[in-house]
């Protein structure tokens, strides 16, 4: 009765690439969240932030829905751009191109090199595509979704319109494409060495654990690791409705890119300590609806539609 619920879990967290390995690298990291306040005292052990079940059952609810949106429906129509990734691209110009040469691989661990290169270049599209969600009007009108949660939970990474995912999708597989499909052209055994791949994967699950963490519905500190990494702490303040904390902490998985572009702000004991989630706007529609499908699919689409015409109206008029 419940393997229609699993299948769509794993589908969506990804764990049929990944399998036990990923669901075990998920429970002990939440293991050490949950207690990491305890044990060192950090700036963030004493925040008042508690689980909502309402939006956590808002957010289960719409994870399920969101299987028909943004995986069927990318794949039937948009797969041929967002879903293919750099190693088949890699591999279709080899075959076209009639590409024999490949360049040995002198040097211990260039496949571990390859896969950190890999992550970081996903989570710099990530970062562009986020940044792109807040700074573009007809796009935030979708993304704003995501933010109308009054209380954070694991689940709340993916409480998003489907348009915003699929450009997330694009991004990632246009930036494979260009910084990483040169690399496999001619070196296509990068990713065939046992060790290394295992070394990749090992980096891929732990960052994107800290994803998923990035939304704890407690604001925990890591420490000196909240430069670096997405922790809850700094991920809160993204979340946060003081408007000294709008536009911060982009990152998916690292800050790195934060750090670069000035957009990192490091969470203080009083910045967590006085947090409160959510958007500025009229958020009746969310509160009265265990379930908002209409106005997710619905009136936000068309709130984005009418901002895409208004800013193509001051285009023309400027032209």
């Amino acid at each position: 009765m419940l393997k229609p619920f699993f299948i769509l879990f794993k589908n969506i967290i990804g764990t049929n690439e990944i399998n036990t390995f990923w669901v075990l690298a998920l429970v002990i990291s939440m293991v050490f969240v949950a207690t990491f306040d305890r044990v060192f005292q950090t700036k963030s052990s004493h925040t008042p932030q508690r689980l909502n079940l309402f939006f956590l059952s808002q957010d289960l609810l719409l994870f399920y829905a969101q299987f028909i949106f943004t995986k069927l429906l990318p794949v039937s129509l948009l797969s041929y751009l967002w879903q293919e990734d750099a190693r088949h691209f890699a591999a279709s110009v080899r075959q076209t191109l009639n590409i024999s040469l490949q360049v040995p691989l002198g040097i211990k661990g260039t496949g571990v090199f390859f896969a950190i290169l890999a992550t970081l270049v996903q989570d710099f599209a990530r970062y562009v595509g986020h940044r792109m969600q807040h700074d573009v009007p007809w796009l935030w009108q979708l993304h704003k979704f995501h933010h109308s949660s009054e209380s954070l939970s694991i689940m709340t990474g993916f409480r998003e319109h489907p348009i915003p995912l699929m450009l997330n999708g694009l991004l990632v597989g246009l930036f494979s494409i260009v910084f990483l499909a040169p690399c496999l052209i001619f070196c296509p055994q990068l990713l065939d060495q046992p060790l290394e791949i295992l070394g990749g994967m090992t980096l891929f699950v732990s960052l994107k654990t800290l994803f998923l963490l990035g939304h704890y519905h407690r604001p925990i500190s890591l420490g000196f690791l909240d430069k670096w990494v997405v922790s809850p702490a700094v991920h809160s303040i993204h979340h946060s409705k003081n408007e000294k904390h709008f536009n911060k902490n982009f990152g998916a998985m690292t800050m790195i890119w934060d750090r670069l572009f000035s957009t990192y702000y490091h969470p203080t004991a009083k910045d967590l300590e006085a947090l409160t989630y959510g958007i500025a706007e009229s958020q009746d529609v969310i509160r009265q609806n265990i379930f908002p499908v209409k106005y997710l699919y619905w009136d936000l689409t068309r709130q984005s539609y009418h901002e895409l015409i208004r800013a193509f109206k001051k285009m023309s008029v400027k032209a």
